[in-house]
This record gives structure tokens, sequence and C-alpha cells, in this order.
């Protein structure tokens, strides 16, 4: 507390008041209050001598506002928080001040760092989704005639794999020094954000669109050049980027993040590593549209039950083996009642993540259907079942899926889960911890579409698989395509090497089961056999073993 007299002067002070202002009360007394407040801002400089103005000459009380930061001689600085308020005599005149200052330093650095931590992201210090979209939406309401934004969403390629395979460390390390670089590449004027986990979003404001167009391009040989070292392993990766002209038919920061993130998806589905413009009435626009459209119905469909099981037979190829099985596939139906073809629904389940409940719901209507007919399935080997990457790497549906099965009595030993190679390498960690969990129970498990990547014979160390399921693509036209039967005899010959059983789909005639006989292969799967069928139909389906002598007579 400090007061004043009619001029202005200090003549009271109190030691609280000479501890804030670092000073003795010698030095206080008999000086100007302006003199003694030295704010470090102009305009509070302004309102202190306003205030203090109005205070003697006309008795008003006046507050400090916004934390004003009072400096000292010694550049050490506070934020304060006080009033001034008139002394008055007893016949009314105003006969000095009283001011009553209170330290907010403490307070107002826990409001800069929760408002810092409220709109950066933690792990890069990049502005967090938040704060991004804040700023996106101001750009987008700010636009003036022809002054246009650029927004850019980047989304890094296989970073997933430097997390699964070197540690969550590693890839938040990486990070750090990735977007560190980025933003080298930007314009001062420019706003570099981390959306979540390996996406970014970059905002150019006032930017056109070849420059756009450079600068992601630049940010693209940047990521692509850019180098790791973790453990004495060089690391690198690419990025994958959507931009969008934020022109007037952006109308709302919803209509952007979803064009953007469009154009990067449709970079990725090109080959990733590359940029992508968007273009509202483009064919890959429309198809990107049509996922929407198809995820929507996924929803519905769930809802409202649409979904069916149907089941396609798995024969062994083999005189004197009758160990057959059936894989479980799933059909969804439209609300005519008709049957969706699965490619037109699973790729909008796996771009939306739905998977997960696709497959959720798949467990529980076989659970349900082996519960209720059981003899429909004890006559099998094997009752194979996919499962999705997503599925793959949920420890919850983990969970789910052991209940399920306990608790409806299901027999392990008869289960086989097939996981695409694609899905089992993309989250190699994961997935081994999922296969082991689920075999200790009894199940077996297919990798399936297997050679469809360049690395399958890498990983097939890793994952504790009993099938190898060939890609499809290799089998039908194995009988025309030299390389493609060699590829079909060498992962036949792999998996016997490692006690692994072959298993191929797409087989359409008994000629080419009669190639696959020679190639050594153990099952066949695929319309010459059986087309897939209503699990309701299975009761009457009665397999008929694949002889030799028939095969060669067909073909």
């Amino acid at each position: 507390m400090i007061t004043t007299d009619a001029r202005g002067r200090i003549n009271s002070v109190n030691q609280a008041a000479c501890e804030l202002l670092r000073k003795d009360e010698e030095q206080i007394l008999d000086r100007l209050l302006l003199d003694l407040l030295s704010f470090a801002e102009l305009e509070h400089r302004r309102a202190a001598r306003q205030g203090i103005n109005d205070t003697l000459t006309y008795g008003k009380s006046c507050r400090m506002d916004g934390q004003p930061e009072l400096r000292f001689d010694n550049q050490e600085s506070i934020y304060v928080h006080g009033r001034i308020a008139p002394l008055r005599a007893q016949d009314g005149a105003i006969i000095g001040s009283v001011s009553v200052l209170e330290d907010v330093t403490k307070q107002k650095r826990m409001q800069e760092i929760l408002s810092y931590q409220a709109t950066h992201d933690d792990l890069t210090s990049l502005i967090n989704r938040r704060e991004f979209e804040r700023r996106l939406e101001e750009a987008l309401t700010r636009r003036v005639g022809d002054s246009h934004h650029i927004l850019l969403y980047l989304d890094l390629d296989q970073f997933k794999l430097i997390n699964d395979n070197c540690g969550h460390n590693s890839g938040d390390q990486m990070l750090r020094q990735l977007t560190s670089h980025l933003s080298t590449r930007l314009r001062h004027t420019d706003t570099l954000a981390r959306l979540g986990g390996d996406e970014f979003a970059a905002l150019l404001p006032h930017c056109g669109l070849e420059v756009g167009r450079r600068i992601a391009e630049e940010l693209r040989d940047l990521v692509r050049n850019f180098r790791f070292n973790w453990g004495g392993r060089t690391l690198g990766m690419g990025v994958s980027i959507g931009l969008v002209q934020l022109d007037d038919s952006m109308l709302s920061i919803v209509d952007a993040l979803t064009a953007a993130d469009s154009a990067c998806y449709i970079a990725k589905e090109r080959g990733r590593d590359q940029v992508v413009v968007y273009h509202h009435d483009g064919d890959e626009e429309q198809q990107r549209k049509d996922l929407i459209s198809q995820a929507a119905h996924i929803r519905e469909s769930l809802e409202q039950k649409r979904f069916r099981i149907w089941a396609q037979p798995i024969l062994p190829i083999h005189a004197g083996e009758f160990d057959w099985g059936v894989e479980i596939l799933v059909r969804m139906l439209n609300e005519d009642g008709k049957l969706v073809p699965p490619g037109q629904f699973i790729p909008a389940a796996e771009r939306y993540n739905l998977m997960g409940h696709v497959d959720s719901w798949v467990i529980s209507a076989v659970c349900a259907h082996w519960q209720a007919q059981p003899e429909l399935f004890e006559r099998m080997d094997k009752v194979a079942i996919n499962l999705s990457g997503h599925s793959l790497a949920n420890d919850e549906f983990l969970d789910f899926l052991m209940r399920e099965i306990d608790n409806h009595r299901l027999p392990w030993h008869k289960l086989c889960f097939e996981v695409t190679e694609t899905a089992a390498v993309s989250s190699i960690e994961k997935a081994r911890h999922f296969i082991n969990t689920i075999k200790e129970r009894g199940a077996r498990f297919s990798l399936d579409d297997f050679g469809s990547g360049l690395s399958s014979f890498a990983y097939l160390k890793q994952l504790p698989v009993d099938y190898l399921k060939i890609d499809g693509a290799f089998v039908k036209d194995m009988l025309n395509d030299r390389i493609d039967a060699a590829m079909v005899r060498s992962i036949s010959d792999v998996g016997r090497a490692m006690n692994l059983h072959a298993i191929t789909e797409f087989v359409e005639d008994l000629a080419v089961v009669e190639a696959l006989r020679k190639a050594k292969v153990d099952y066949a799967q695929g319309y010459g056999i059986c087309k897939p069928l209503p699990i309701e139909e299975l009761a009457d389906y009665h397999p008929i073993p694949l002889m030799p002598t028939l095969a060669n007579k067909i073909g």
C-alpha cells in the first residue's frame, strides 16, 4: 500500500510495498508515484498517468487493467494488479491518493503456460489441431476479394513402421527433429500445425496456387531426404500431401479439411510421397464421395442389422486328406434387401475405420450361429475368420474376441483367423502379440494375400502362423504365366520348409487344382470348387474330394 499527497508525491509506504518494489522506504518516500511505477508498455504508462490525474483532480477510483508489467532498474520485472483511490479530508477535499498493488506474476506465468498448452502440441511445440482450426476459420472468414489462401494436409508415409520396429521413443524424437526442419521451408506468415499422430497441416495465407505447390514440393523433398539416426540405424520416410486452394467454394473449415484430407488420401492411393492438388469435380474426388456415402451405409447397416455371414469351402488338394473347412465372409444388404458386393463397402470400411465394428459383428454372428447349430460346424476341421489390421492392433478387440469365444463355448482348436500380410507387417509387434495370445488358446492363424508385399519372406519368421494363403493374383494366371507359377511353387516350398500349410484362393477350375497339386500346395479355395454361399445353406453342402484322376480328366 502506497499513499501520496495531493501533488502525487509518496508520503507513506508499508513493508509489503517495499518488498514488491525492490526498494527501501527511504528510496520511495517523497518520490512522484508516476516516477516510481515504471511500466514496460507505453499504453500502461499512459493509463497510469491518466489514472493518477483523474484520482487527484476529480476524485475517481481507477483500476490497473491488463496486469501491466512493472520493470525495475536491474531489468527484472513483475506483473501487478492494482487500484488507485482518492484520500479526502473531513470536508471532502482531495488531499492525496492511496494505491494498492498486488504481485500477480505467478498467476500471469501460469496463465501463459496454460494458454500455451491449450494451443500447442506437447511433443513438437507446433500449434495443435484446435488452434489451427481456429486460425483456419479466421482465415476463411476474413477473405477479401480475390485473396486466396492455401491449405496443405501432410501425412507421413509408413511412420507406423518406425514406431513398431524401433519403439515410440524413436518416433517421438524423429518427429521433433523433422518438424523443426519443416518450419524452415515456410514463409514467416505461414502456420504449421500437428493435427495428431503423424498428420500435419500448413496454412499459407495470401498465397497463389503455384507458390503453394512449390512450397508443398519443397516440404515433400525435405521429408524424403531427411535421415534420422537411432540405435545405429538410419531411418527415413516420405510424406503424402494434399493441397487445397481456399477459394469461395470452401465455406467452412469442415469443407476445407475434408477436401485436403481427400487430396492427401488420393496421394497415398497413387503410391505415396507426392503432392496432389484437390479438384472439386475430379473422378478421384467422386470416388472419395462414394466412399463417404458407403461409410454412411455401413453404419446404417450395422445399426439396422443388414449384415449377413456367408461361407466358402476350403478343400485339401492331396488324396488321403480330408480336413476341409470354410472361410467366413461378410455380406451387406442395401435398403432394398439386395446384396452389396464386398468390393464396394470393404474399401470404405477400411478407409473410415469401420472394419473393427464389422469384425466385431462377424465374431458375434459366428458365435450365435455356432451355438444354435453346432452340428453345422462339427464336421469341419477349421473355420477361418478374417480380421482387419485395425482389429489386430486393438487390445480391446482382442479382449472382446476371447470373451465372445469363451462365453459361447466355441472350440478354439477349430478356429483359424486370417490376417492380411500388409496388416500384419504394418503393426508387426501388435500382430505378434495378438497371434501368440490367441494361439495359446489353441486357435490357428493364416497369413492372407501372401506374396503381395515386398517384405513377405523377411517378416515371415517373425509371425507364428500356421497357414500361408497365396495371393490369388498369382493363382489366376499360373497356367499361362511361368512367373506366376514359379511364385506359387516358391511360396509353397518356403511354407513346407517352415512346417506351414499353403492355401490358394481364386481357383477357377480343376486344371488349376492339378497345377497346384504339382506345386505341392495343400488346400484350394475358389469358384471352381464352390462359390460362396449363405451360412444357412452350408448344411446342404457336401464336399467332394479333389481326386487327381478327376482333375486330370477335366483338365
